[in-house]
């Protein structure tokens, strides 16, 4: 897991990426780190924080199935494929 100094600067450029693109607001569903709402708040930005988490890793074993951790996704779902 990255640590609380690279998560801000990764945010912070990701910021200022924004604000340069003309971007004033934006929810940051970012895992919560110690310095967010700090950082958020120097940045000028409209943010709305909302602290994500995963329950579960996606990852794709070929263009037509997904797996999560010891789970297949069957029945209605369906295949996952893979998009760009």
């Amino acid at each position: 897991m990255a640590d609380d100094a690279a998560r801000a600067a990764s945010a912070e450029f990701a910021y200022c990426e924004l604000l340069l693109s003309g971007v004033t607001s934006l929810v940051d569903i970012s895992p919560s780190w110690d310095g967010w709402i700090d950082l958020l708040a120097k940045s000028g930005l409209r943010g709305f924080l909302a602290p994500g988490y995963a329950s579960a890793r996606w990852r794709l074993d070929n263009v037509s199935s997904s797996n999560t951790p010891g789970t297949r996704l069957a029945g209605a779902m369906g295949s996952l494929r893979h998009w760009h």
